[in-house]
């Protein structure tokens, strides 16, 4: 995998990281607030709608009213949904700031929604960012293992193959073909180097094989020895 590669998918760490521990701080920071807060009923009197800003999506936010001290009081969440969350004349739980009544908070999931969103969102990242650094580690590890127990065979070069598995700046990567024939069994084996950034043809034109590791007998497991082109600059 190359480098720069490797630090997208550490970004992607990162972020994930980063909502996570905000998703976090939000759901710690509401558990503190309903610790010491007030309880009240409320009663969802409107759905105020308005479109999204990315989409003309309706969006759907709880107008509630509420009572403190015989008092009658009016609150708009602040999260809105696509689809309503609570219907017109539903009974709903308000924990309310005593010191600050305009500080409140509903029970149920419109309180939980904006931190349910940003888990989802860092979850996501950290899940694209952390799997394919985990499975590049982990075939870093059975090369390395190849390197050192692996049984070399030496494979015809079959030339070069270009991947679009992945693009970076506008650039594809590369790999060199070979094959196997074990007059033991009379099987035709392929193998396919690890990505090379770079196009390896000049290098591989005048070689007729290319060495190859392989656990064992098994011909699934193998690395195709790279080591004689140059390094990228």
């Amino acid at each position: 995998m190359k480098k720069n590669v490797v630090v997208i998918f550490k970004l992607f760490s990162s972020l994930g990281i980063i909502l996570l521990l905000i998703a976090w701080y939000l759901y710690y920071k509401s558990f503190e607030f309903k610790k010491t807060a007030l309880k009240t009923t409320g009663k969802v009197v409107e759905l105020v709608t308005h479109h999204s800003s990315s989409s003309s999506t309706k969006m759907y936010a709880p107008k509630i009213n509420y009572f403190i001290s015989g008092k009658k009081y009016f609150y708009v969440s602040n999260t809105s949904t696509s689809s309503p969350l609570y219907q017109v004349g539903k009974k709903v739980i308000v924990f309310y700031d005593p010191k600050n009544i305009s500080n409140i908070e509903i029970e149920g999931l419109t309180s939980y929604a904006g931190i349910l969103f940003l888990s989802g969102m860092g979850l996501m990242y950290l899940l694209i960012g952390i799997i394919p650094l985990y499975l590049n580690k982990r075939k870093k590890e059975k090369n390395e293992w190849l390197k050192q127990h692996g049984r070399k065979i030496k494979a015809q070069c079959k030339g070069v193959a270009i991947k679009n598995v992945y693009q970076v700046n506008r650039t594809s990567a590369y790999a060199i073909n070979a094959q196997f024939l074990d007059v033991s069994t009379n099987k035709l084996h392929n193998f396919q180097s690890d990505d090379i950034g770079f196009d390896p043809t000049p290098f591989v034109q005048t070689k007729e094989t290319i060495d190859v590791m392989i656990a064992n007998n098994n011909f699934k497991k193998y690395w195709v020895d790279i080591s004689f082109l140059p390094q990228e600059g």
